[in-house]
C-alpha cells in the first residue's frame, strides 16, 4: 500500500482516514488509475512464490510417476 502525496485528509467521526495511491481488495489491487500493470506484476511475483514453494513437489511428479505402466 502506497499513501499518496495529497494533503487533503478524510475525518470520519475521530478517525482520519489515510489516503492512498492503491490498495488489495479482494485479491485485487485497486488504484486511481485504473492500470494493470501493478495487477499484474504482484500475480506474477505471487505465482513464482508458490511455484518455488512446491518446486520439490512437481519435480518429483515429474521424474518420478508412482504409477509407472
Amino acid at each position: 500500500m502506497y499513501k499518496a502525496r495529497n494533503s487533503d485528509r478524510l475525518t470520519v467521526g475521530n478517525t482520519q482516514i489515510d489516503q492512498v495511491r492503491s490498495f488489495s481488495y479482494l485479491g485485487t489491487v485497486v488504484n486511481g488509475n485504473n492500470t494493470l500493470q501493478e495487477e499484474i506484476r504482484e500475480r506474477i511475483v505471487k505465482g513464482n512464490k508458490a511455484f518455488s514453494a512446491n518446486r520439490m513437489l512437481f519435480l518429483k511428479a515429474t521424474w518420478c510417476p508412482e504409477n509407472p505402466d
